[in-house]
C-alpha cells in the first residue's frame, strides 16, 4: 500500500523566491530577523502547523538558534559551516540535501 505524505516546505531567510511546493517566507516580513523565531513561527503559521510539526533546514548558527528557539526540529548542512562546527547545534546534520530522505525526517 502507497500512502500520500504531504510535508510543506518552507524557507525563512532573505531570498525571496517560490518553487512549486516550496513556499518562502523572507526576513523581512516579521519585524524581528534570525536568530529570533519569528521568521519560523510565521512560516509554520502560514502553513497552519504547529512549530514542533516542523523540520527546518539550516546552515547557519542563528538560523538553527531561532528554529530551535521556535520548538522545530532541525537539520544542519554543511554549506556554510563544517559539520563539527553544527554538531550539538541541530538535531542531525547533514552534508548535502540528497541525504534528506522522509525516514530521516521521520526520525526527528
Amino acid at each position: 500500500m502507497i500512502a500520500r505524505v504531504r510535508i510543506p516546505a518552507v524557507r525563512a531567510d532573505s531570498r525571496p523566491q517560490c518553487e512549486s511546493s516550496i513556499a518562502t517566507h523572507a526576513a523581512g516580513d516579521t519585524d524581528r530577523t534570525k536568530p529570533a523565531p519569528d521568521p519560523y513561527l510565521r512560516a509554520a503559521e502560514l502553513h497552519g502547523v504547529p512549530p514542533a510539526a516542523c523540520v527546518a533546514i539550516e546552515d547557519s548558527h542563528w538560523g538553527l538558534e531561532s528554529a530551535r528557539t521556535a520548538g522545530m526540529r532541525t537539520l544542519a548542512i554543511t554549506h556554510t559551516y563544517p559539520r563539527d562546527a553544527l554538531t550539538g547545534s541541530a538535531d542531525v546534520v547533514i552534508d548535502s540535501l540528497a541525504e534528506v530522505t522522509l525516514e530521516l525526517v521521520a526520525r526527528l
